[in-house]
């Protein structure tokens, strides 16, 4: 039996992956001994040592990790003081889910932005906050932006001194936001923003965007609800948007509200992407294989067939996620045949310059009966795209206790 919360570890481990390894070409365990140094530090603690370190020092710092699952809502002075000691920081991963950011004090407040518009900070991940006002990342001008804790675009920041005036725009090309609210309330930063915004996010071509099952109602037909007007509010500002990452991962199915062309009008100039949907075992409504195969058929198809610049996409990848339902379906691997067929002859009629192809079922539950997956996965092959010489890759990955 699979532990409770195994697919949505699976879920955010591969989200946490897939953002950090974006783009590199080598296994992220490679060359690990030339990896970076992480400094961690904990802010509750009022000993430690990073805070006695002077400010000519703080240069070995280059990427710091603040965290912290202390109820502490304001951090202590020695603590503002040390982050306004950092001069070189390149990564900055924020895990303070407590930490009340609109109700810092206006010096306190400073400290965290005056990081956030360092020359040297290219990398910036909000994975744990509470009411973090996006209005600050206009201070931000690196490349990559990931933002998990819950944003807010309405709160009222104070105006800042000059020293802490945003920079040139325009530096971000890489943006993951996790959980609808946020989607939601990103596409009201912009509207907000405007013409800010738009500078702000006009480098912006790789996206991410993650659904997880544990968030409270979220319902397939609210998840598409938001995701096309942000799609289409973010393209007006990205308009160079070549790589989009979608994890939708569900307690129920994704019956809802088509994708049409109108919300991927955005979308012109996409290259490569990704779409990984989940569906859990904990929903209200029964799961077989023809409830999964109608959902999955209703999200993916559309998207697909909707995309406004098909002659562009060179790459596709698609994960589809699930435990198998109990009693064990008997036309289970008729099913994922022929939804490998479908998809090869989809991508085969409307993707002519498409270069490679994956698509992979994650399984829960079909280690309890013995079957040969390998010869199954040779039978998954897609004839179509491998005619035309596609890189192609269909299989099917079990997962074991």
């Amino acid at each position: 039996m699979e532990k409770p919360g195994e697919e949505e570890r699976e879920a955010t481990l591969f989200i946490i992956e897939l953002f950090f390894h974006s783009h590199h070409r080598q296994h992220p365990m490679a060359n690990a001994s030339e990896a970076p140094a992480f400094h961690t530090i904990n802010p509750a603690d009022r000993i430690h040592p990073l805070l006695s370190l002077q400010e000519e020092h703080t240069s070995i710092i280059n990427n710091l990790v603040i965290h912290t699952d202390a109820n502490l809502k304001i951090p202590h002075t020695d603590f503002t003081d040390f982050l306004d000691r950092l001069q070189g920081l390149r990564k900055l991963i924020i895990r303070w889910n407590e930490l009340h950011w609109i109700g810092l004090e206006e010096h306190q407040l400073c400290s965290f932005i005056q990081l956030f518009c360092l020359p040297s900070l290219q990398e910036l991940y909000l994975l744990g906050a509470n009411n973090f006002p996006l209005g600050v990342l206009l201070h931000f001008k690196g490349r990559k932006l990931c933002i998990e804790g819950i944003a807010l675009t309405s709160a009222v920041m104070p105006i800042f001194p000059a020293r802490v005036d945003a920079r040139e725009l325009g530096a971000l090309t890489h943006l993951q936001l996790n959980g609808a609210q946020n989607i939601r309330e990103f596409q009201m930063f912009i509207e907000w923003q405007k013409k800010k915004a738009h500078a702000f996010l006009q480098s912006v071509s790789f996206l991410q965007c993650n659904i997880q099952a544990r968030e409270d109602d979220v319902t397939p037909e609210k998840v598409m609800e938001d995701l096309g007007p942000f799609l289409v509010t973010l393209g007006s500002a990205a308009r160079c948007l070549e790589e989009f990452r979608f994890i939708n991962w569900q307690n129920v199915s994704f019956n809802g509200p088509h994708i049409t062309h109108s919300d991927l009008v955005s979308l012109t100039s996409l290259k490569r992407l990704h779409l990984h949907l989940g569906a859990s075992h904990k929903g209200k409504e029964e799961k077989t294989m023809e409830t999964l195969d109608a959902s999955f058929r209703i999200w993916l198809f559309p998207f697909l067939s909707n995309l406004p610049s098909p002659r562009l996409l060179e790459s596709v990848v698609i994960t589809f996620s699930f435990f198998i339902p109990f009693p064990w379906p008997t036309d289970l691997h008729e099913w994922m045949k022929i939804l490998a067929v479908d998809l090869d002859t989809e991508l085969d009629r409307g993707f002519p310059e498409l270069r490679t192809a994956r698509l992979t079922y994650n399984i829960w539950g079909a280690h309890t009966r013995s079957y040969d997956w390998k010869t199954f996965n040779i039978a998954l092959r897609p004839s179509k795209l491998n005619a035309r010489g596609v890189a192609c890759t269909f299989n099917t990955h079990i997962h074991k206790p």
